[in-house]
């Protein structure tokens, strides 16, 4: 359909309505909004640090001025200093009044207030432009431009008629297909003429229906794409007619000896190019020539040797001819294959810009049928390659439904299982519940698969249909193809691996959820109960509460000092090696990296009997309580892990200091900073900013280990009246002491421990990650 005839719609000219109207348009506006809240909170913040530098600087200065004040040797400068302090106190006054804290948050929230304002007054003017419209009876093609609805007034009477025409007009040109005139036609004459009825179909169709002006511009297109693959056809056909027979007038008249001379050679440039490579090859092992000039010259021979075959086989007219005939056959392919593809883009462009009309109803029919059978929205839609591949995806969904209910599973029944654990009140027989918790945790887990991705169905199958309702069409196939090779191609192929962390985390997530609301233990290994929230009353109350005070008491001292202690003591040795009065850094830093080339477990174990009494650190500390006192054995055991942990952040820390740019140092020398101040307001901050993550994973890490709890003391020493329960000992964390319960059984309440703690841990992670420059993309 041709440019002109689309323009046969009714454009509706509202320009600013127009460009409001546009989802897309929206929340570019959206971005932009709060693009602009972010960086004035940012520039704001960053501003008030400079100030902040400039109050600290004055501040300096004005302490300088009064011992300059007070000092009977300058009193000539009495008047002088006085001015100066005078200009420091109010620039110092006007800082605090324009940077100060109270300022700057009050100053944030003006800007917020704001920035919700004109977020809501960019939706409020969307909401307008929609009401406008729905009120206008316009429509809104895929393009994005708007039409008037020029068949919403039309009389249903005059619609019947219409309709009646088109019927049968339609019949009447099925039954001439059928008759003896059109099968006597030949092919391409019959592909034209249905093409044309199609035409002179959607003529009338037009009267009554978008679809009449879509049909068209299909129709047309295709004819103007036969009219000119069957002209270039014969061109192509003739062409290669006389090819053929050239070669074949070639290759009777050409004797069997020139083609042996020519094979000949052939044969004799192959074993000069073989041996002209050896001859390369052997040079370059006798070092005659480097590695960079033998590939140069592999090359040069290799282009030598295809160009020195090409013009034999090009002096070979029979080879020559046989040549052409290719060239034609692929020159045809390629020009259909092009000619194809403007054929798609025509129709595509064709689809974007006539409108359609829906019923509103359509779109929750097309919901509905999406989240009962994924697939069928999109079917009932039009989209109906992606229905199918979403029917596979539905049948693989099926599969996992019928697991969490119980089919197939081992010994447990899916998620009806998780209300009996296999209690004999409600089977023949007990069953094993630990097979009914992991099945039902996979039961839960397939569950909530399903139930996305039908929600995913039932809420892409309404917003397509809401889009046909408001006039655009859907994609073709295509469209969403090229999609997933552009745009959508990461999030494809990322949804597998996705789904394997899913399942790799979440089902020991939920199996552990669920084990702590049971009596899992030592007397009921396999057919333990629900018994709700006892678990977590025995552990935080009663009995368990001074066993619960020193674990976590100590693991928070262990998790805080390890993860600070390895930073600052690599930082302290980083900044000494990177000094330039420090000579020989390459040994030095070699033998600080050390440690990090040692196993753990012999590091532990070789500290172990290094503080046990008599032994060689007793004796230099002149103390022999490290493994039998509670406190020294946890000095002790502060001291190995801060020895083992600190190398990492020091090759870290080493790499940062020296990418930090020279011009900040000296910067903050020109402004009274003393060693101290650019340490602690250059470098500090610049290292902090861009380990931020690492040290969240250190932190965590510390929390976790248990190895050197395990190897060192086994959580000892332990006292013989001690109170402690679950066979805690003095430097047991609450890793070791999960594991202590897990291998006495007491598995239920290793994961209350295991919930509780670790929910703390990563919600305090979480929260520093979040807010750390480093993530959000600040600056230091």
């Amino acid at each position: 359909m041709t440019s002109a005839k689309i323009e046969q719609i009714k454009k509706f000219q509202k320009s600013d309505l127009q460009a409001l109207s546009k989802d897309a348009s929206i929340k570019a506006n959206v971005k932009v909004l709060k693009d602009d809240y972010n960086g004035f909170k940012r520039n704001l913040k960053d501003e008030r640090k400079f100030k902040l530098a400039e109050f600290s600087v004055a501040r300096n200065l004005e302490r300088k001025l009064y011992y300059f004040f007070d000092n009977i040797f300058h009193k000539e400068n009495v008047e002088k200093n006085k001015s100066k302090m005078d200009y420091y106190k109010n620039k110092r006054q006007e800082l605090i009044v324009d940077y100060g804290y109270k300022p700057t948050k009050e100053k944030i929230k003006i800007k917020k207030e704001t920035h919700k304002l004109n977020i809501a007054q960019v939706k409020n003017k969307y909401k307008s432009s929609q009401k406008q419209r729905v009120e206008d009876n316009l429509l809104i093609a895929a393009n994005g431009n708007w039409y008037e609805n020029e068949f919403s007034n039309l009389p249903i009477t005059q619609i019947k008629v219409f309709k009646q025409e088109y019927r049968l007009k339609k019949t009447e040109f099925k039954n001439y297909r059928q008759s003896i005139e059109f099968k006597e036609l030949d092919k391409n004459e019959k592909k034209l003429k249905y093409l044309e009825q199609k035409v002179e179909l959607s003529e009338i169709e037009k009267k009554f229906s978008y679809d009449g002006y879509l049909n068209q511009a299909f129709a047309e297109n295709e004819i103007d794409f036969l009219k000119i693959y069957w002209e270039k056809k014969d061109a192509y056909e003739k062409k290669l007619k006389l090819s053929i027979e050239k070669y074949l007038n070639l290759r009777d008249n050409v004797n069997s000896s020139s083609k042996q001379e020519q094979k000949k050679v052939l044969t004799e440039l192959k074993k000069q190019y073989c041996e002209d490579k050896k001859s390369n090859f052997i040079s370059m092992i006798k070092r005659q020539t480097n590695y960079k000039a033998y590939q140069t010259k592999k090359t040069d021979i290799k282009n030598k040797y295809l160009s020195d075959k090409k013009t034999i086989i090009f002096s070979n007219k029979v080879l020559l001819a046989k040549w052409e005939i290719k060239k034609i056959k692929n020159d045809f392919k390629q020009d259909f294959n092009h000619d194809k593809l403007i054929l798609v883009s025509k129709n595509a462009d064709a689809t974007s810009k006539i409108p359609v009309q829906q019923s509103k109803w359509k779109k929750y029919l097309a919901c509905t049928l999406g989240l009962i059978l994924p697939g069928s929205g999109q079917i009932y839609n039009g989209q109906y390659v992606k229905g199918l591949i979403m029917y596979a995806l539905t049948a693989i969904m099926a599969l996992l439904v019928a697991y969490a209910f119980g089919f197939g599973n081992i010994e447990g029944n899916g998620i009806i299982g998780l209300i009996t654990l296999g209690n004999s009140e409600y089977f023949w027989s007990n069953g094993d519940a630990r097979y009914f918790v992991i099945e039902g945790a996979l039961g839960v887990l397939f569950l909530s698969f399903a139930i996305t991705y039908a929600i995913i169905s039932a809420r892409e199958s309404f917003l397509v249909a809401r889009a046909k309702q408001d006039g655009a069409r859907v994609k073709s196939w295509l469209e969403t193809k090229n999609y997933f090779k552009d745009e959508g191609y990461p999030i494809a192929t990322s949804i597998p691996a996705f789904l394997l962390v899913m399942f790799i985390i979440f089902v020991p997530i939920i199996s552990t959820i669920l084990l702590a609301f049971t009596n899992y233990g030592p007397n009921n290994v396999s057919n333990f109960e629900w018994v709700g929230w006892e678990q977590f009353r025995t552990v935080f109350n009663g009995d368990w509460t001074n066993t619960m005070v020193s674990v976590l008491g100590w693991t928070a001292i262990w998790t805080v000092f390890n993860a600070s202690a390895a930073f600052f003591l690599a930082f302290i040795l980083a900044s000494l090696v990177n000094n330039q009065r420090i000579k020989g850094k390459v040994f030095f830093r070699l033998i600080y990296i050390l440690p990090w080339a040692i196993p753990g477990f012999i590091s532990i174990l070789l500290f172990k009997v290094m503080f046990m009494p008599g032994s060689i650190l007793s004796n230099i500390f002149g103390n022999d309580n490290f493994q039998t006192t509670p406190f020294y054995a946890k000095v002790s055991l502060l001291m190995i892990q801060t020895w083992m942990g600190y190398c990492v952040n020091f090759v870290l820390i080493t790499g940062i200091l020296q990418s930090i740019p020279k011009d900040l140092y000296e910067a903050a020398e020109i402004d009274g900073a003393s060693s101290l101040k650019k340490t602690w307001k250059v470098t500090i901050p610049l290292i902090i900013f861009q380990m931020t993550p690492i040290l969240i994973g250190q932190f965590i890490g510390a929390f976790n280990n248990f190895s050197i709890i395990y190897l060192y003391l086994d959580g000892g020493p332990y006292d013989v009246n001690s109170t402690l329960f679950g066979g805690a000992g003095t430097t047991d964390t609450v890793a070791s002491l999960i594991f202590k319960l897990i291998q006495g059984g007491e598995v239920a309440k290793a994961s209350v421990l295991n919930i509780v703690v670790s929910g703390v841990i990563v919600a305090i992670s979480v929260g520093v990650l979040i807010k750390s420059k480093s993530v959000k993309g600040g600056t230091a």
